[in-house]
């Protein structure tokens, strides 16, 4: 093994460590509801919380256990500062579109800070600001266009001179007042208030057939039928219009580690020449701190193996910290649109029974929230400002 992967800690996320195992059932009976969703991660779970509160009998099928996918492994910072985003879409979808992204996500912030308040979970919820910063000169003009994107967006940016690190760099974009959190604390308790409310959540339940016609999800012992299916999968299980083939696939590795010193107050990105890293403080054990250090994000085609990701991290982290030790190492995969925007929607154009989410692109923290509102709002019948952006009909028309 590298030299560098030595004492790299549990091959396990934070958030899986820190945390209770799941119990829920697996479905063993044929059942109906109003709305059933596919997938039992971040997405599938707020919405399922939003549609119950409309009233609806919502159940939740997952293929292994909640909370344990692509969202057991997010690096969890609920922010509208989605590295340097913006001046590409202000380029690609013009003003107004990027608008709408931008001002969604913001709002998500917000939503998500009244959501743990109106819950009361307690889920290392803390305001933070975040910070996209240049590693090198070459990046400081990049970043100073993208403060210029922001603020004509309406966002809460600025530009500072140097990111609050130990470490050189040359200039950020500051976000105020955005957040972070402990999401399998968060989703563990919203599971258990989904149960109390009378919804339905069943484990170990992979839905091997959609019978389209019936708007009927066939698992090993048992089927839902529904009025209303939701797939909240990474990748669409069910994709009669083929979003999965205009869909690129994304991983990522992520270390937890102990430092000397005092932890920056804040959430970083820094961009550099082929990568960026990106890093966070999250509260442990005992009242100490762990950091979160993220990068190596990589396309499904890359040759790496997984090891020499690793140790590509483990390096970069031991040269701009002081590493006492290391705790995690986890790795996840996400999926991105042509265009960079997530897909939230009908699935089917001409049908209101079925909707999808997908393509986060590892912004699935505020996206979620963003889904959960278009999701309610296009059950219930009422037009939602949002959905066009994320229209799945836009896919294929995208060149």
């Amino acid at each position: 093994m590298n030299e560098l992967l030595t004492n790299i800690g549990k091959p396990t996320s934070i958030w899986l460590d820190t945390t209770p195992e799941t119990d829920y059932p697996e479905l063993a009976a044929d059942l109906e509801v109003d709305i059933a969703i596919v997938g039992g991660g971040i997405a599938g779970l707020l919405t399922a919380y939003y549609l119950q509160k409309s009233s609806h009998k919502v159940a939740i099928l997952e293929a292994d256990r909640i909370v344990k996918g692509t969202t057991g492994f997010t690096t969890a910072k609920i922010t509208s500062g989605h590295g340097l985003k913006y001046q590409t879409l202000v380029k690609k979808l013009g003003q107004g579109k990027a608008q709408i992204y931008a001002l969604a996500n913001q709002q998500a912030v917000e939503g998500w800070a009244a959501l743990v308040e109106e819950l009361k979970i307690d889920c290392d919820f803390v305001r933070q600001p975040a910070y996209s910063y240049a590693a090198g000169k070459d990046w400081t003009d990049i970043v100073k266009k993208e403060v210029e994107a922001a603020k004509s967006l309406g966002l809460p940016v600025g530009f500072v001179e140097r990111a609050p690190v130990s470490f050189k760099n040359y200039g950020a974009i500051k976000y105020e007042n955005q957040a972070q959190f402990h999401p399998r604390k968060f989703l563990l308790a919203l599971s258990k208030i989904m149960i109390d409310r009378g919804g339905l959540i069943f484990e170990n339940s992979a839905v091997g057939e959609v019978l389209e016609n019936q708007k009927r999800l066939v698992t090993k012992n048992g089927s839902i039928k529904a009025k209303k299916i939701i797939i909240a999968t990474n990748y669409p299980i069910f994709d009669p219009a083929d979003i999965f083939k205009e869909l690129k696939a994304h991983q990522s590795y992520t270390l937890g580690v102990t430092i000397g010193g005092k932890m920056a107050e804040g959430m970083f990105i820094g961009f550099e020449e082929k990568n960026f890293h990106s890093f966070r403080s999250q509260a442990w054990r005992k009242g100490k701190e762990i950091l979160l250090v993220g990068g190596e994000a990589v396309l499904d085609d890359d040759l790496l193996s997984t090891d020499e990701h690793y140790a590509r991290l483990a390096k970069w982290a031991r040269e701009h910290f002081d590493i006492k030790s290391i705790e995690y190492h986890w790795t996840t995969s996400d999926s991105e649109t042509p265009d960079e925007v997530p897909v939230i929607g009908r699935l089917i154009p001409e049908s209101d029974d079925f909707f999808v989410v997908t393509g986060f692109v590892g912004w699935g923290m505020t996206h979620s929230w963003v889904a959960a509102q278009i999701l309610n709002s296009e059950i219930l019948g009422r037009p939602h400002p949002w959905s066009r952006l994320y229209s799945a009909e836009r896919i294929k028309k995208h060149d």
